[in-house]
């Protein structure tokens, strides 16, 4: 079993070129912990800890201070503080986030590196759906070509080697 850990938060990473996320990936450090500090100070709760969680994986997927609010039975400015405070700790990441949200609203197609394109059909009902989805493919489609071609390359190390195994299942 293979598995390449927080693949999405690596590849928000690098498409930003946020250097504080940059700087916890080359060093080896706890994303997690390294975040809790920075939005609650360096005694943060386990409870802070899992909010700053569901922050990184979500926050690129248009989490945002209501379902904080919602999902840990906060208050409104406290939701809103604490996504402040992560979007404080890695600016260039907020700013990838924006302009990748405006795009479909300024005509221009989501494209990734790997020439993968989405293109949308945007009305006055799935505007929010569209700006979400904007931020999310280039996430989700990166990381889902980087798996792809490192399942490629695991199967011609598996022939060349004539080992006795196959890839039986993969998930991205």
């Amino acid at each position: 079993q293979l598995d390449y850990s927080q693949a999405e938060l690596r590849v928000l990473t690098a498409l930003s070129g946020d250097p504080y996320l940059l700087n916890i990936y080359e060093t080896g450090g706890d994303l997690h912990d390294m975040m809790a500090t920075k939005v609650f100070g360096p005694d943060f709760t386990k409870e802070q800890r899992v909010i700053t969680k569901s922050l990184n994986f979500g926050i690129a997927y248009g989490r945002g201070p209501g379902s904080i609010a919602k999902m840990f039975k906060l208050t409104m400015p406290e939701a809103v503080k604490i996504v402040k405070d992560w979007y404080s700790a890695v600016p260039e990441v907020e700013k990838f986030i924006q302009k990748k949200r405006r795009e479909p609203f300024q005509g221009e197609n989501c494209k990734t590196h790997f020439g993968r394109e989405r293109h949308f059909v945007i009305t006055s009902e799935n505007r929010y759906h569209v700006a979400n989805e904007a931020i999310n493919f280039p996430i989700q489609s990166t990381a889902s070509d980087l798996t792809l071609l490192s399942i490629l390359e695991l199967h011609k190390y598996i022939k060349s080697r004539e080992l006795d195994a196959k890839i039986v299942a993969t998930v991205h």
